[in-house]
């Protein structure tokens, strides 16, 4: 009976969550739809303290691109695309942000096809996909080699030799894709900048020499952060020291 009311509570509490944040989900959508974007920023922002998903990333960013805040929408589209790369509507409201910002983007014309390519491949899954198919071909890979090595049969023995060795590969590229995917999302090596317009510095600190002029809503990448500074590099190549104050990141 203890048992049974523990459960009973178990659940209540489980449901009043999920209906607390589906509410707040409700609520900023319907804030969303009469251009209420403030309200609709509030109630998302609220729901991302204790769960976090693409569309909502991405519903964040949309309202904070209409209220007219480039920043904080191209850094909500950047954490939408990182849980969802393949998403169409998220990458066009994103190309759609950055067209408004003042530093464009030089990485296009920077990065190799083949990098392109292979990165593209990577972000076909999530890195939990990635991982479920890793174990998928580990298993095979085991029913492959049991099958050569307790099967008598020349022609199973071969089809067993040659299956492993196929799907123990494709198990490895696999785990690094998942290891790949896992790893872009947790070490939030990117960041956007979100003072209007910063100097950035030859060195990290305040008295040292201007080294480039950022703007509000360019993406970084964060080298290394020395007390309150990082050490950024631009999409074209240059790297400077700016504040932490004056980016988050991604």
């Amino acid at each position: 009976m203890k048992n049974i009311v523990l459960s009973i509570i178990l659940s209540l509490s489980v449901f009043s969550a999920w209906a607390a944040a589906d509410s707040r989900i409700i609520n900023g959508n319907a804030a969303y739809s009469n251009n209420k974007f403030d309200e609709a920023i509030s109630q998302y922002e609220d729901l991302l303290k204790t769960q976090e998903s693409a569309a909502l990333y991405y519903n964040l960013g949309n309202a904070y691109y209409k209220s007219g805040k480039l920043a904080p929408a191209i850094l909500n589209y950047e954490r939408a695309i990182l849980l969802d790369p393949n998403d169409d509507d998220i990458k066009s409201n994103l190309e759609l942000a950055k067209l408004q910002t003042v530093d464009k983007d030089e990485s296009a014309v920077d990065q190799l096809a083949i990098s392109e390519w292979t990165q593209s491949f990577v972000d076909i899954y999530s890195s939990n996909t990635w991982a479920k198919i890793s174990i998928i071909f580990f298993l095979l890979t085991l029913a492959g080699v049991s099958l050569y090595l307790y099967v008598k049969v020349m022609a199973v023995r071969k089809i067993g030799f040659v299956g492993a060795i196929i799907a123990s590969l494709i198990c490895i590229v696999s785990f690094f894709c998942a290891k790949s995917v896992k790893e872009k999302i947790t070490t939030h090596e990117y960041a956007i900048v979100f003072t209007p317009s910063v100097t950035a510095k030859s060195s990290p600190k305040d008295t040292a020499t201007d080294a480039l002029v950022l703007h509000e809503g360019t993406k970084v990448l964060v080298k290394q952060q020395v007390k309150d500074w990082y050490e950024i590099e631009t999409s074209g190549g240059h790297r400077a020291w700016i504040k932490t104050s004056d980016a988050e990141k991604i």
